[in-house]
């Protein structure tokens, strides 16, 4: 059995195309700490459904990947 270290693992060669980072609710501004699910979409795109805990609302964002 071959067991290889995590940090020697090659990079996959996938970027994201948009910034990251954790949003504001568009609701009241706060900051959205943990998205509440993430789908791989075939389009080659990561969506994210976000609920805020201070006002309850819902809203989604999609980051773009691209191959390097």
């Amino acid at each position: 059995m071959l067991v290889q270290s995590a940090d020697r693992v090659p990079p996959t060669g996938v970027t994201a195309a948009e910034k990251l980072g954790r949003p504001e609710c568009p609701g009241c501004g706060c900051v959205v700490l943990i998205a509440a699910q993430s789908r791989f979409s075939a389009a080659g795109r990561i969506d994210h459904l976000w609920s805020c805990d201070e006002c309850g609302s819902e809203f989604m964002t999609s980051i773009g990947l691209w191959r390097r």
